[in-house]
């Protein structure tokens, strides 16, 4: 079956789809505020947008695509949801949010943004990832203990890896070499590492709640050579405040006036805040539903008809 794109928004009845043949052509897919449980059978290589959200029994999403040329948003579903794109190798954008297990191991491009954020995982091992064009950002997950970013050399923005309170040492960017925008390390962070850091187009900032943090060899030995025109912050234990020092464009520092450690008694059991997760987009009663097809396949259903789909078949 080849369709254009699907989108099914607002349908809290449908809570089954079944596409026995499976889908071997699609640009486009959409799933928002359903009862699905389960999103299977899509065989495809490439989608332009796969964006599925607020689907709060979904526990298990499972697709062979290998490209995703514009977003891949997954996010406030069921709470033990597994995403498995274990083939995927390229998104324009990356975002992740709420997923109890996450498979995209063979990930080796984002041309933007690749988010990971409020998870319940607790590894998170994209070993593949060479570069992400925009920013990486890993917080707010709750339990992850570890992460796999072995090959990723370049970040054209932002590095932020904040508030996950059980991952103690960040030590998983072994190959990374330019960072595009800031550097910022917030949580229980005992030590950092990435011996192979060139340039960092920004600033760099570390603020931990562990006494274990050396910000005196932190600065010296990793960041003082390779910031370019923005400022070095570091804070750590119970310290109140933060050694801040000024780096020009020319690598040229001097000191600032101290800053704030807001991680100061904030330990592991504190734990991450809560985040607002809700991406839903509301479609009105105009349509709760829709198949776009450029083919023979099409259905539209109106507003006064959801209340009565609890499954929808294709084969």
């Amino acid at each position: 079956m080849d369709i254009d794109s699907i989108e099914w928004r607002v349908l809290p009845i449908l809570s089954h789809a079944n596409f026995n043949r499976g889908i071997k052509k699609i640009k486009s897919v959409v799933m928002q505020d359903t009862s699905l449980t389960g999103f299977v059978g899509f065989n495809v290589e490439k989608l332009n947008r796969l964006n599925i959200n607020n689907n709060r029994f979904l526990e298990r999403i499972e697709s062979t695509v290998k490209e995703v040329d514009g977003e891949l948003v997954i996010a406030a579903n069921s709470k033990g949801l597994k995403v498995i794109l274990s083939d995927l190798e390229y998104a324009e954008k990356v975002v992740i949010k709420d997923a109890d297990e996450v498979d995209i191991g063979n990930l080796e491009n984002v041309k933007q943004n690749a988010e990971f954020i409020n998870n319940k995982f607790t590894q998170l091992d994209v070993p593949h990832l060479k570069e992400v064009g925009a920013s990486l950002s890993i917080s707010k997950n709750a339990n992850l203990e570890r992460a796999d970013f072995s090959s990723l050399t370049d970040v054209g923005g932002g590095l932020i890896v904040i508030d996950n309170m059980e991952l103690n040492k960040i030590d998983c960017f072994p190959s990374l070499k330019t960072i595009g925008g800031a550097i910022e390390f917030r949580g229980d962070i005992e030590e950092s590492s990435m011996q192979q850091l060139r340039l960092v187009k920004g600033s760099a900032i570390v603020k931990s709640s562990s006494s274990s943090f050396d910000c005196k060899n932190w600065i010296e030995n990793q960041v003082s050579d390779v910031v370019r025109g923005g400022k070095i912050e570091c804070g750590s234990g119970n310290s109140k405040t933060t050694e801040v020092f000024l780096v020009d464009d020319n690598g040229d520092i001097t000191k600032g006036a101290a800053g704030v450690n807001e991680m100061k008694d904030q330990g592991k059991e504190s734990g991450p805040e809560e985040i607002e997760t809700k991406t839903s987009e509301s479609s009105g009663h105009k349509l709760l539903s829709r198949f776009s097809t450029k083919g023979t396949y099409g259905i539209v259903i109106p507003s006064f008809a959801w209340g009565f789909i609890t499954c929808l078949s294709f084969w």
